[in-house]
């Protein structure tokens, strides 16, 4: 019996100076490079390519993810008490009846999608205000902007100028229309490791402005998020994503 328990410990491995113990410190550290630069690139790759549409803007350095971005044709003020924004998805809207739809997209379009808003004053606008107030001297008094944005790529295009309409609680549904550039782009693959993140097409951003008379001028800007299935008309949209 004492030389099978002398044996045990003799072959008893022992941390220390000896070759086991250099393999396990090496695939430790590996391991913790692994993780460790895995989160890394992950979270830097997000934190610089997340992007807020009707804020984000065109670097004013050169960059390659330049050609990813323009400039908003709206611009947004700090919010206020008399100035409000609002941001949530488009299915949760209900101010105004409002229909949002692709009618062109990519690939038969040389690379721009063509978008629709179709808006008509419901009883939810007549609680809102009774008139809205005129935003230019043309007497309209609704603006739409048009944005296609991804995060972990940085992709964020608007429609080069606004739709100006004119909405009030008698006339007929108004439309909105307008293009935005930059669809050939897609698929755009992140460079994150150790597996890339791939965005194969961007959300759509519609927003809403207007202005009403309470106790002083309020202006409100509603900025509505679709996804691709949300504003992709199967039957409907010339073109489209297809892997």
């Amino acid at each position: 019996m004492k030389k099978s328990e002398e044996n045990m410990q003799r072959t008893k491995f022992k941390f220390g100076r000896n070759p086991l113990s250099l393999i396990i410190v090496v695939l430790s550290l590996a391991i913790i490079f692994f993780v460790s630069y895995t989160i890394y690139s992950y979270a830097s790759t997000w934190n610089k390519n997340t992007v807020t549409p009707f804020v984000t803007q065109k670097n004013t350095e050169s960059s390659e993810t330049d050609s990813y971005k323009n400039t908003s044709p709206i611009t947004l003020e700090q919010e206020s008490d008399n100035y409000k924004i609002i941001r949530m998805n488009g299915k949760d809207f209900n101010l105004f009846d409002l229909a949002v739809e692709c009618t062109e997209y990519g690939q038969q379009t040389n690379g721009y999608g063509q978008f629709k808003a179709t808006l008509k004053w419901n009883e939810n606008t007549s609680n809102k205000a009774k008139v809205l107030k005129d935003l230019d001297n043309s007497q309209h008094n609704i603006q739409l902007a048009f944005c296609l944005a991804s995060d972990w790529v940085g992709f964020c295009k608007y429609a080069t100028s606004m739709a100006n309409n004119k909405i009030t609680s008698t006339s007929d549904a108004i439309t909105a229309s307008k293009s935005v550039e930059g669809l050939k782009s897609f698929p755009i693959t992140a460079n994150t490791f150790p597996v890339p993140v791939k965005v194969y097409t961007p959300d759509l951003y519609v927003l809403i402005r207007f202005q009403y008379e309470d106790n002083g001028v309020k202006t409100e800007n509603y900025i509505l998020k679709y996804t691709y299935d949300e504003y992709h008309i199967d039957g409907k949209t010339i073109g489209g994503y297809t892997k």
